[in-house]
Parts: C-alpha cells; structure tokens; sequence
C-alpha cells in the first residue's frame, strides 16, 4: 500500500486516539471538569509509568546488529491527564551493562484536585520519586527479552500538603503518601521488524503512615497502610507503514483493602480497621506513535472499561486519561 495512504490512515488514528475520552465522558454526562463523580486514583504517578511502557522497552527484533541495543544513557517523560489530576513523570535510565540498567522516575504534579463537601481542594509540586534497578536477560536472537525489576518509593511528595477555604479551613490534598513502599516488575518482551508484544506483570507493597495527634490529655497514635495492588498488562504495536506504529494494551488491577490502626498513650482502648479500597480495574490503551529515531513520541488514552469496587457505597466512576510519552535515546550501547 502506498505511504500516503498509511500518513493519513495514523493521522486518522492519533485523531480517534485523542477523540476517545471525550466520547466516554459524553456517554456517561460527564464533563472533562473537577466533578463528586471523578475518581479512582490507583493508577498515580507511582504505578503508571511502570504499567505503561515506552516505546524503547519493545525488545530488539530478531537479527537487530548493535545499533538496536539499549543506549547507555536515555530519558524519558509521562504525562498522564485527568479531569482531577494532571502530572508529569520525567525518568532519566542509565544502562551498565546489556543486562543491568539503573532507573528513577520523577513525577512532578501540576495539579491534584481532591473533592471535599462545598470545597474543591487544590495541590501542587513534586511527587514520591520512585528508583529502579533492572535486570534484562536477551533470550538468545528470538527478538524476545525478559525483565525483571525492583523499585523502591521514597516519600519525597507533601504527604502534609493543605489547601486553605475563604474561612480558614485546611483540606488536605496530599502529594505523597509519607511511605517507603516496594514494587516489582516482571516483563516479557517480544518483537519482530513490524510487530511487538510486552507482557509486564506488577505488584505494589505499601507500608504505613504513621502520624500523632496531641489532644492536651492524651496522644492519639494513627498508622494508615494503603491497599497492596497487583496488575497484569499485555501490550502490542503494530508498523502502519514507515514511521508510524499503532498501539493498543489492556490492563488488570486488582487492589487490596487498606487499613488504618489507631492507638491511644493514655491506656485509650485502639483499634484497626479496613479502608475499604478493595476492587478489580479492567482499561484499555489505545494509542500511535511516531519513530524520529531518537525521539519516539507516543500519544493515546486510558479508557476505564470495569470498575468493580468491594465496597458497594465507593462511587465507581473513573475518568478516561489523555497520555503522551516521549523517549530519547541519544546513543547505542556497543561492547
């Protein structure tokens, strides 16, 4: 088929790419505008750079020589838009080798909306930072590579952060979680000239929260644990003709409860109980890029597809995300 006609089949695709969330938002009476109806924060600025992969972690295809291989240093950006949170997700890599490669990812948010009764309050400023280290073995010149990874959270976003009403009343809006959490990360990938495949297993480890409250006569002791989640994933991209690759993934999370224990200094009877975030997520992830060479710009959508919550009084509407990543690789690596 002649090129021509690819260009104007991709423009025609990143177009529907774009158009996607605001048909689900027309479909459901929603506005792409802070609403008591948006939510569902499962797929923050932590998980979903490691759910989503960039264009780079297509595995080389079979017969690929030295110039396929991973560069030594690179860099690339998230930036994940909702009706409730807009943020960015900057991950400089550097590759010591063709096995180990060494990763953090830098989320900065430009806005996080959080609803509270007759007051819609506001956040800004840097994220956790999240750091990798990853382990990639090539299975022998298939074009496939597997990818095993750990990832450590470090708790550099305002868990603290407050948004102040016309009265004087603080609302949080917190940017981090004030906890040191632990992810893994397993990943197949398979590519040939004209086709890929990306497997990707996560899980989330979440530790506690703890903070004090002095009443004058007793302190009260919280430590809140958000839900453990685990995701599976399948992606594949497949050439449209010169430059242009179509993508499409779908993802399934399934999310733990939560709990938060409470304990008093003065003899004050605690206790424990369950947050109530459990449910299983189902989303689609259609998408197109563009290969520059050095630079791969990628632009799609999250489209929520299931939204299953254990606690039947948890409002189950999510917003539809507008995605665009970018990856650089200024160099390859050779031996």
């Amino acid at each position: 088929m002649p090129n021509h006609v690819w260009k104007r089949a991709g423009w025609g695709m990143l177009l529907m790419m774009l158009l996607v969330p605001a048909l689900v938002f027309a479909q459901t009476g929603q506005e792409f505008v802070p609403d008591e109806g948006s939510g569902g924060q499962e797929f923050d600025a932590v998980t979903a750079p490691l759910i989503v992969p960039t264009v780079d972690e297509f595995a080389p295809p079979q017969g690929a020589g030295q110039g396929a291989e991973a560069a030594p240093l690179g860099i690339s950006a998230y930036v994940d838009v909702t009706s409730d949170t807009q943020s960015g997700v900057l991950t400089p890599s550097y590759r010591v080798s063709r096995s180990l490669a060494f990763k953090a990812h830098v989320p900065l948010i430009f806005n996080y909306t959080r609803h509270y009764m007759g007051f819609d309050a506001e956040g800004s400023g840097l994220g956790d930072i999240t750091l990798d280290t990853e382990y990639t073995r090539r299975i022998g010149g298939s074009g496939a590579e597997l990818r095993l990874q750990g990832s450590v959270k470090l708790p550099t976003g305002d868990e603290n952060k407050v948004d102040t009403d016309e009265f004087g009343f603080d609302y949080p809006v917190p940017l981090g979680t004030g906890a040191v959490d632990v992810l893994a990360r397993a990943q197949y990938a398979w590519s040939s000239v004209n086709t890929g495949i990306i497997a990707t297993g996560v899980y989330r480890l979440n530790s506690g929260n703890e903070t004090a409250t002095d009443f004058g006569s007793a302190i009260m002791t919280q430590k809140v644990t958000n839900a453990n989640m685990g995701v599976l994933g399948l992606f594949a991209r497949q050439r449209m003709g010169g430059k242009w690759w179509l993508n499409l993934g779908a993802t399934t999370m399934i999310t733990g409860d939560g709990d938060v224990e409470t304990s008093w200094n003065d003899g004050t009877p605690g206790g424990k109980a369950s947050l109530d975030q459990g449910g299983t997520l189902v989303d689609l992830f259609p998408g197109i890029t563009y290969d520059l060479g050095a630079f791969k710009p990628f632009a799609g959508a999250r489209v929520p597809v299931v939204t299953s919550y254990d606690n039947d009084l948890r409002d189950d509407s999510r917003d539809a995300a507008f995605i665009f990543q970018i990856s650089y690789r200024p160099a390859s690596l050779t031996e």
